[in-house]
């Protein structure tokens, strides 16, 4: 799996999770949404979309490691298992 990030504001960052040529999961996350894992208020998640025809223009993304994305998001893919 390949990981890329678009910076769009000072703290909403989309992430890409590209499975293979064709399908590709992206997360909009908030840090500002992040109150952490003991808060009961979690973190909430503005959008979470499935493309099955992948059609992101890569050269506008950062390609990053997974220690790179923050915890919650990492925390989705294991709900998606």
């Amino acid at each position: 799996m390949k990981i890329h990030k678009a910076i769009m504001s000072k703290t909403r960052t989309n992430f890409y999770f590209t499975k293979n040529k064709r399908n590709c999961l992206m997360i909009e996350y908030d840090s500002s949404m992040d109150f952490g894992k003991f808060s009961t208020s979690g973190t909430y998640i503005n959008k979470l979309e499935i493309h099955y025809n992948n059609g992101w223009i890569k050269k506008d993304l950062i390609e990053i490691s997974i220690n790179e994305v923050p915890e919650s998001v990492v925390d989705i893919l294991t709900y998606l298992k």
